[in-house]
């Protein structure tokens, strides 16, 4: 017996896959029950099913994890764009991303890279995707260092689709304790939430909707911000480079910042 059939036996699922993890980073197990399930493929990164309710209603589940390692960065962004082009059932997509939307979503440590942050909010947007939101706590990693070593952030995130938000729109993902953990377990509840949220989370929606018609030249300035920044880090080594990035990184902060306003 394998150890996914072990952990379903004990906590009693009808069915289980895993995936292994690379040392003691990644690894990602998929458990069900009373649901039927269906594995559709699995990588390193991912584990990706599709959920077929009494009612006939099909929806997709991707648990996903993306490498922190730097040749691995890009690729876990192209596997979840992959992923957006298997279909258009309702999507709901969760797991360990490794970066932060925003800079707010970190405390302690060095300063993000606000390139890895863009990259990362227009991979979910060109995937569809929303942030599902979440009950407090915000962090959900901690390195678990005392003092000014101690560094926490929101790397641990349910999205979805618009489709599967107005199918599903009783959610709540709340982030529970460490437990003596480095991550907090957080745990989506498709029946939680109030009436008052899911017509909260509608509003909020189409008002996004509007914010890319209205101001959606933003979105094209970020993106040649970007390119400017990727070629002032390819010349990093030049003299008088490193004061250039610097401008260039807080005005794509900047640029990011109003776009999470509108």
């Amino acid at each position: 017996m394998g150890e996914a059939d072990r952990f379903r036996c004990i906590l009693g699922f009808d069915g289980a896959i895993q995936v292994d993890s690379e040392g003691k980073s990644g690894g990602l197990l998929l458990l069900w029950k009373d649901w039927d399930v269906r594995v559709q493929s699995f990588s390193k990164g991912h584990i990706d099913a599709r959920v077929v309710l009494d009612n006939g209603l099909m929806w997709r589940f991707s648990g996903f994890y993306r490498s922190p390692s730097f040749p691995n960065r890009a690729a876990s962004w192209e596997l979840l764009m992959r992923l957006r082009r298997v279909d258009n059932l309702p999507w709901d997509c969760g797991g360990d991303f490794n970066e932060i939307l925003r800079s707010k979503e970190k405390q302690g440590g060095i300063y993000r890279q606000v390139l890895g942050m863009a990259n990362f909010r227009m991979t979910i947007d060109d995937c569809d995707l929303i942030d599902v939101g979440f009950t407090n706590p915000k962090l959900t990693w901690n390195n678990r260092r005392a003092g000014e070593n101690n560094i926490q952030e929101r790397l641990d995130i349910f999205f979805a689709n618009e489709v599967w938000l107005d199918q599903f729109g009783n959610v709540d993902v709340k982030h529970l304790g460490y437990n003596n953990l480095d991550h907090r377990p957080i745990v989506l509840n498709i029946s939680g939430a109030s009436d008052l949220y899911r017509k909260l989370s509608a509003c909020a929606r189409k008002l996004e909707d509007w914010s890319k018609v209205k101001f959606g030249f933003l979105g094209k300035l970020i993106n040649t911000k970007k390119d400017e920044l990727e070629r002032l880090i390819s010349r990093a080594r030049e003299v008088g480079i490193s004061e250039e990035i610097v401008r260039v990184e807080g005005e794509l902060e900047n640029m990011l910042n109003k776009e999470e306003i509108y």
